[in-house]
């Protein structure tokens, strides 16, 4: 079946937004007067919900104000060293000239997605979904539906591009199209025994993508 729309991951797959997550979650932790983190731990945390990362951050489940305290300093530097990978801007233009659909999925919280992608992809994007309490997170199917809802496709219309275990689990559970990017917050080292196609930059993937689209 001809392949008519691509969804991303957002962070670390389109965007490089750790820096920023990094700062505000250490923002955070000074402010609790805890233990400052690494930023290679940062990057292990990330990747299934904020709510998950300030649980590793703190070692506990009791994360309700500290969850209050990030939103507080991230809201306001979301973009302060964001910015998209090499390659990303270009790959998303081209693909939207040849009439394919694009989308976002996320377990990043919905609204700071929808910033991110109207400031650096502003009319971009078919559809855009992040953390939402009425849609299970990724691996769950509940995003994918919702977005196949939304550009009118099945899932055999449609590839998949992430870039961490949580993206693989979702695209081999639900048996989606797909590849992993390397460059993003997971190790390369626990990507390629997924078996998925695995690329280490945006060039190698657009050719991947190219020769799915000819099919």
């Amino acid at each position: 079946m001809k392949i008519k729309a691509i969804y991303f991951d957002l962070d670390g797959t389109l965007l490089d937004t750790l820096q920023d997550i990094h700062e505000a979650l250490n923002y955070t932790l000074e402010e609790l007067g805890k233990s400052l983190v690494t930023f290679e731990q940062t990057r292990s945390f990330v990747g299934n919900g904020l709510r998950n990362v300030l649980r590793h951050a703190l070692s506990s489940d009791d994360v309700d104000y500290a969850l209050e305290r990030f939103h507080h300093h991230y809201s306001t530097h979301l973009v302060v060293n964001t910015m998209p990978y090499e390659g990303v801007v270009q790959l998303l233009e081209e693909l939207k000239k040849m009439d394919i659909k694009l989308g976002v999925i996320s377990n990043k919280t919905d609204a700071y997605v929808h910033r991110l992608v109207d400031h650096f992809f502003s009319d971009t994007f078919n559809v855009v979904i992040g953390e939402r309490t009425d849609l299970k997170r990724k691996p769950h199917r509940d995003m994918l539906d919702y977005a196949l809802k939304e550009t009118n496709n099945v899932i055999n219309e449609i590839i998949f591009v992430g870039d961490s275990l949580v993206d693989a689990s979702f695209i081999k559970d639900h048996q989606i199209h797909g590849a992993l990017l390397t460059y993003g917050f997971d190790d390369e080292a626990n990507l390629i025994p997924t078996k998925l196609p695995c690329f280490k930059d945006i060039a190698s993937l657009r050719s991947w993508i190219l020769s799915h689209l000819s099919v």
